[in-house]
């Protein structure tokens, strides 16, 4: 380890503990809506935060996004199985952040003197009747979740200078869910119209506006903490997984035998990955996705897009999401940036990374811009596929331009699988020996958590 690999983050958060319990209950809470929380103000989109922002209140920055994040602690996470929390099943927005006792997240806006406010969610006691067997233990633990994400954003928008919240009201909310959701009325009305009630709003049209001012008397004030973040030694290795979809008109001979291929090529890298015990990302083609996600995910690896078709034609980002609305990051094809990769589409599609190469980012290192991760890539195996320079050539290459630095991320694809194989085993011994090998998912946390405000 060197000083010039040395990237370490100071995450800053807000507690409130077990002992601050009383507090509520002299504002008129139920006792049994309490439990001790950490709350987060992180600089990004909170579910759907961008698009439910444009439609609800016509705000179109997706630079002025925060999301509240809540995660419990103490008897929450003694007494509820940590694999819940971020279950795919019941935490299905995945808002955790790699941390444990993930609870509700809100999704906020500033603009002007005011702060506005999106979705207020708490998957995990929502969705729990998936799970029935822990249905009793969540609802009576983190019953009170709404509670405790208001008294999150009254805290931020005093800390952000602003002198009125924005919140929607139960029909307006209403309005804007998706529409393959059957939403419960009832739900809505609680959570929307009658919790807001403790901070003494005023109706506006189809909002409730909080003065933060007056709404100073019902809060309970956060206890500001930190920790420390070591992302030294970053290493990232990278797969497109796009079979012969790349070379379609440049290589049609090669196209033939990378599809042919890509099979048996994933399931080597990822033996080889197992064997090693390492974690990397995959950005797959669309097209692709239903047949090699199982195994991408099932052995723990990152999983994002890297387009729908491999095609430069509009509308990829819609397509993408027409698959699968989760996942979280997109790689560009051919890292080409085109006109749709900019963003405000990235955020209204619900992206969290956005990836190419450093030459087409003009980036070296990470960067978080309007609430997404921003992530270079330093070099491909495309050398290879050119024959421009033999395996050890490249490696030695790759390696010379890895040194000892923060962050290094470098692409590989299964249609060039077949040039450097063989060796992989010892590549990533290698990369074992220089640093950390980190997805880019978990680099992303990092990243977010080290920008909370």
């Amino acid at each position: 380890m060197t000083d010039a690999g040395s990237w370490r983050l100071r995450a800053r958060h807000w507690e409130i503990g077990e002992d601050r319990a009383e507090e509520f209950r002299r504002l008129g809470l139920p006792r049994r809506n309490f439990f001790p929380h950490q709350v987060r103000y992180l600089p990004v989109q909170g579910v759907d935060g961008y698009r439910i922002a444009k439609r609800m209140y016509g705000l179109d920055d997706p630079g002025a996004h925060f999301a509240v994040v809540l995660h419990a602690v103490g008897p929450a996470l003694r007494r509820i199985p940590a694999e819940l929390f971020v279950c795919r099943d019941v935490t299905w927005h995945q808002r955790h952040y790699g941390l444990p006792g993930h609870t509700a997240v809100a999704g906020l806006v500033l603009h002007g003197e005011r702060l506005y406010t999106t979705v207020r969610i708490s998957d995990i006691v929502q969705r729990i009747s998936r799970r029935r067997e822990h249905k009793t233990a969540v609802e009576h633990l983190l019953h009170g979740w709404d509670d405790m994400l208001l008294n999150g954003i009254v805290h931020f928008a005093g800390e952000r200078g602003c002198r009125e919240i924005v919140l929607p009201s139960a029909d307006l909310a209403l309005v804007h869910t998706a529409r393959n959701r059957t939403p419960q009325r009832p739900l809505f009305d609680r959570i929307y119209d009658r919790h807001v009630q403790r901070f003494a709003p005023r109706r506006e049209g189809e909002t409730w506006i909080i003065d933060v001012a007056t709404a100073q008397a019902g809060l309970v004030r956060p206890t500001e903490a930190a920790t420390e973040l070591d992302l030294t030694d970053t290493i990232c290795i990278e797969h497109d997984i796009e079979g012969g979809l790349g070379h379609l008109e440049v290589d049609p001979a090669f196209a033939e035998i990378a599809s042919r291929n890509a099979a048996p090529h994933l399931a080597a890298m990822l033996e080889a990955e197992s064997r090693a015990g390492v974690r990397t990302t995959y950005h797959v083609v669309g097209t692709m996705l239903d047949d090699v996600r199982r195994d991408i995910e099932g052995a723990g690896h990152g999983l994002g897009f890297h387009s729908y078709d491999h095609r430069d034609e509009p509308d990829q980002l819609v397509r993408c999401r027409r698959l699968d609305y989760r996942l979280r990051g997109y790689r560009a094809p051919r890292s080409r940036i085109t006109d749709e990769l900019t963003d405000p589409l990235l955020a209204w599609h619900n992206f969290e990374w956005f990836s190419s190469s450093v030459r087409s980012l003009g980036l070296k290192r990470p960067l978080l811009r309007s609430g997404i991760a921003v992530l270079p890539i330093a070099t491909d195996d495309f050398p290879l596929y050119r024959r421009s320079m033999p395996y050890a050539e490249w490696r030695d290459d790759l390696f010379t331009r890895m040194g000892r630095q923060p962050w290094f991320a470098f692409g590989l694809h299964d249609c060039y699988a077949g040039f450097w194989l063989a060796e992989y085993d010892d590549l990533l011994r290698r990369c074992a020996d220089r640093g950390t090998l980190r997805t880019f998912g978990d680099v992303v946390d990092a990243m977010v958590l080290a920008a909370a405000v």
